[in-house]
């Protein structure tokens, strides 16, 4: 059973052949678990956004690829 995992986190960026330190933390990181074989094809989704009140919210994205998927947030 052959399963695929891809994460995005952007953290250095390179600018005139020099590196350059983003933030410490990632705005979002993203995950794909694709296995073709069982016919699953799934995406989540963490970030951390500001909320209202100057707090900060985690948002939760999860659901097969290329379909709207569920979301759910939780002040932190």
């Amino acid at each position: 059973m052959a399963t695929s995992f891809g994460i995005t986190c952007l953290v250095t960026t390179k600018r005139q052949g020099k590196a350059v330190q983003r933030g410490l933390f990632p705005r979002f990181a993203q995950l794909h678990r694709i296995q073709s074989r069982l016919h699953e094809w799934r995406y989540y989704r963490l970030s951390v956004q500001p909320d209202l009140f100057g707090g900060a919210a985690l948002v939760r994205n999860w659901g097969r690829i290329g379909m709207a998927g569920s979301q759910r947030v939780t002040s932190i």
